[in-house]
């Protein structure tokens, strides 16, 4: 395990945490979650060069998201790194029932998007604790924020997309993700940058509930400048990912988040077996030699 604590860069207001619950049946109070049981939905875009787009992948009528994510590829191909384009929004949708994400496609051509949703019905596991929180961003400026489940909960997945203040997500802001990701068993943290010359927010999501994840594995590994990976992690092993997700870190100050970066994430996204996670992470900031892209993942038997 690594412990990691968070640079809090300058925003221009941050709102206060929103709190609803999304049911279940009182029968179902005390179970867990099963992740055995997900049904992996996905939604696929082509998407033109020089576009900024998004879209959500929807849960079945009844079921609701346990985790997701999304990447970038070619058609009919796997996600791949090395294409220059990058994942800057991606999260659970507020009322549960989908996942969405966007991002700029900067690769020359057209290329596809995909939004993975891994399902679970509704009346299987307790109710969640839906917690929400926007962060303003200045132009040129980065964000972060967290969110933290109650004492008797976990955090299950989590997320962040950005929007106009009182407006709905919108995939054309230019806004960049530089991290997302489960940094302790009942936290889940985001980092942000505003590309743009307006003020924008950052809708952060995180989904609690009890009876979670049993363990936290967190790792990290270099990336050089001009250079990608593409990591599938088995942490979990035999057992299932729930929240999951990847960030940067500074190399010479690896307990920061690196928010001001303008380093790219390719994908990231549960598998759609649900045993692993995957990460397409490129150093394209010419102002670092080097930065280390960081995961944390909540781990669940069956």
């Amino acid at each position: 395990m690594r412990g990691k604590s968070f640079v809090r860069p300058a925003v221009l207001a941050m709102a206060a945490i929103v709190s609803v619950a999304v049911m279940a049946p009182t029968s179902v109070a005390a179970a867990r979650i099963h992740p055995e049981n997900e049904v992996p939905k996905q939604k696929t875009i082509e998407v033109a060069n020089g576009v900024r787009n998004g879209t959500t992948a929807k849960c079945p009528n009844g079921d609701r998201v346990v985790t997701g994510g999304a990447y970038w590829h070619e058609p009919n191909q796997v996600g791949d790194a090395t294409l220059d384009a990058s994942i800057d929004s991606s999260a659970p949708e507020d009322n549960a029932k989908g996942w969405s994400a966007s991002g700029i496609n900067a690769s020359g051509g057209a290329l596809q998007l995909t939004v993975v949703a891994q399902c679970l019905a509704s009346h299987s596991f307790p109710a969640y604790t839906v917690l929400t929180r926007d962060v303003s961003v200045d132009p040129g400026r980065s964000g972060n924020a967290e969110l933290r489940c109650k004492s008797s909960q976990g955090i299950v997945s989590g997320g962040a997309v950005w929007e106009m203040s009182g407006q709905q997500p919108d995939a054309s802001l230019p806004g960049r993700l530089t991290g997302s990701l489960p940094d302790a068993l009942n936290r889940w943290s985001v980092s942000g940058r505003n590309e743009g010359s307006k003020t924008i927010q950052m809708h952060v999501t995180a989904l609690c509930a009890a009876s979670v994840g049993s363990y936290e594995y967190t790792g990290s590994t270099p990336v050089t400048q001009s250079s990608t990976v593409n990591l599938y992690r088995n942490d979990c092993d035999s057992d299932y990912v729930l929240g999951a997700g990847a960030g940067w870190e500074y190399s010479d100050a690896p307990n920061d988040l690196a928010t001001d970066t303008t380093a790219a994430i390719r994908g990231l996204s549960v598998t759609g077996d649900g045993h692993s996670l995957y990460i397409a992470a490129a150093e394209t900031d010419p102002h670092f030699q080097s930065l280390l892209i960081f995961w944390g993942e909540i781990c669940v038997g069956p």
